[in-house]
Formats: C-alpha cells, structure tokens, sequence
C-alpha cells in the first residue's frame, strides 16, 4: 500500500516536534511532503526545526502553497494553540482530512463548533491529538471498563503532573487562564468523557505556584454514582502519572502511564508501561485474582497517528463524532475554568 502523503503546518505547538519525528521515523508509513510555519515564527527557528525532525525530502513552503499540494492525503495542524482552529479552518476549506493538536485550542467553543460542522459538511476526518487515544494500555482499561469486569465504576483518580523548568514556556503557558488543566490535562478529560459521557457536574479548582501559571489544578467531573477527580501539578523528576480506575468488582491502573526518563519530558521506551488489574469475579478472559499486564510503547504519538490513517482510508469507523468532539471540548473548558458547566 502506498505511503500517506502528509504535511504539517505549525511548529510553535509543544507537540510540534514529537508529530513530526515521529512521521519522519516511520517513513513506512508516511511520506512527510511539507512543512510551513505560522506567520509568527522565526525564519531561524523555522530551520532548526526543519533540519532536526523533517525527512530531507521535505520542502518549506507557505502556508498557502502547502494546501494547494496535489495528492496530500491530510495535513497534521501543530500550530500554537490560538491559532490551531483557524489554521485547521484554511485546511477544511481546501478539503484536507485534519490531525490536530489538543485542545483544539480554542479557549471560546463556538469556533471550534464551526470547524466541526464545516468537516461533516465536506466529509472529512477532524482527528484531534489526545495522547491516549490508540494507548495500549487506554485501551485495555476501557474495554474492561466497557465489558463490566470490575462491576459499577464508582471513582476515577488520575494526574498529569510536570515538572516545566522553562521559564520562558511557563510564561507562555501562563498567559492561558486554564493552564496546565486546559493544555495537559485535557488528554485525561477526554479518557473520562469518552467512557462515560456528559458529567452531572464539573468543579474547577485551579491555583498558582510560584509565578503566574495555574500549575496546580484540581477538576471534578460528578456522575450518579460516580466521582472523577483529575489533577496537573508540579512534580519533581522523575515524572510519575497515573490513572486509576476503582469498581464494584475491580480495580484497574496504570502508574506511571509511561514509565520515567531522566530526560523529562522523554519516557523510557525500553520498560512496558504495566496495567494492575484486580477482578473479584471470573469473566471470560480472566479468573478472579490480581494481574500486572505490560504493554511496550513503541512511540508516544505513533499508534494514535496509524488510527488516524485508517480512519482517513476508511479502514476502521472514527470512534469519536463531531458531536463528541464539542462534548470533550465543553469539559475541558469547564474544567479549565473558562466556562460554567451546563448539559
């Protein structure tokens, strides 16, 4: 089968680089054709990035001149994060399936609303970047979930702590009132709204640390017989971040979901990421009994890109509606702080 002709717009968003790397790295699948900036971006900036990710047959070009490529197969949006819904908007009208980065980036929910509907207007997949969709270990817990093999879930508890020693991108991430809840804990939120829906009731609580940043954020999404708690803060090196689920009849987590790096933010890709599950009840797969399940994680961002192009060919239905996708993006923003929450 041939290669999926990409190209990428934007290298100011945080994911930027790992997107690109990891397109380039796996050059079976991908053929990475393009490469344009965002208007901001410095011309020295703009070749440093080029010359550390991109294949070499990659061209730079405008923006422009890279949506009217014959043949691409989608266009990966990495722009800063207030400019990735206009700039997947251009993409949309020029009928390009979308990659594009968490959390959309609108902090306004209307915008978003109208690139979703202009992509089921013209049939095109809009293939947002939430690290844990297509995560193994994600994966195994939602079925789980799903299949009833720990009974009722009753509490969900889960952190996306960081250790961000840039100054120069905590003040840039300070300038987003919802920080590190709007832009690393939304990859949580989506994992809680996609396994049980609309929340009751969200509660933000959102702090400061030592500068102007909300870096110790806690959201509580409230169901009927359950209680969703999940919070992004400061955490020294090694980074540890977990997500626990607990049931009637079980309990799955997996802590740390990628295991640590001295090279924060990197993790190490040579230790399985490992799901503890404990079953009370037999099912159809498992006796009644506690197990340490490993998962290898072969790249951070590649099994979510390969969903991604299944979905473009048709091969697998998209998991995620458009519908969905304004749902997740209304509770992050509540979760934020930017919006109260209402059905």
């Amino acid at each position: 089968m041939a290669r999926f002709r990409v190209a990428q717009i934007g290298i100011l968003h945080e994911h930027a680089s790992g997107i690109m790397a990891t397109a380039a790295h796996f050059s079976k699948d991908f053929e990475v054709v393009a490469l344009a900036a965002e208007p901001d971006a410095s011309p020295e900036r703009l070749a440093s990035f080029h010359q550390k990710y991109c294949p070499p047959e990659c061209k730079v070009m405008s923006q422009d001149e890279l949506l009217a490529l014959p043949d691409l197969d989608a266009v990966f949006i990495e722009t800063d994060m207030r400019q990735l819904v206009a700039t997947a908007m251009k993409a949309a009208r020029t009928n390009h399936h979308i990659h594009i980065d968490k959390p959309m980036g609108s902090e306004e929910l209307e915008p978003m609303i109208e690139l979703v509907r202009e992509c089921e207007k013209r049939k095109l997949v809009l293939h947002p970047g939430y690290m844990f969709r297509g995560h193994a270990t994600f994966e195994f817990m939602k079925a789980a979930v799903r299949k009833g093999w720990i009974g009722e879930v009753m509490q969900i508890d889960a952190n996306m702590n960081r250790n961000d020693r840039d100054q120069h991108f905590r003040d840039w991430l300070a300038t987003y009132p919802g920080g590190g809840m709007f832009d690393f804990g939304s990859h949580i939120i989506d994992v809680v709204t996609d396994l049980f829906g609309a929340p009751d009731r969200v509660l933000p609580i959102l702090k400061k640390t030592r500068d102007g940043l909300m870096d110790n954020a806690l959201a509580v999404m409230e169901y009927p017989h359950l209680i969703a708690t999940m919070s992004c803060g400061l955490n020294i090196n090694p980074v540890r971040r977990r997500f626990t689920i607990r049931g009637s009849e079980g309990f799955l987590e997996v802590n740390p979901i990628e295991p640590a790096h001295s090279g924060y933010p990197l993790f190490d890709q040579k230790k399985p990421a490992v799901v503890t599950m404990v079953l009370s009840k037999d099912n159809d797969t498992f006796r009644a009994g506690t197990y340490d399940i490993p998962f290898a994680l072969e790249d951070r961002y590649i099994d979510m890109l390969r969903d991604f192009v299944k979905i473009v060919r048709g091969e697998i239905p998209n998991p995620h509606n458009g519908d969905y996708e304004i749902m997740v993006q209304k509770v992050i923003l509540a979760c934020s702080g930017y919006l109260p929450w209402s059905k």
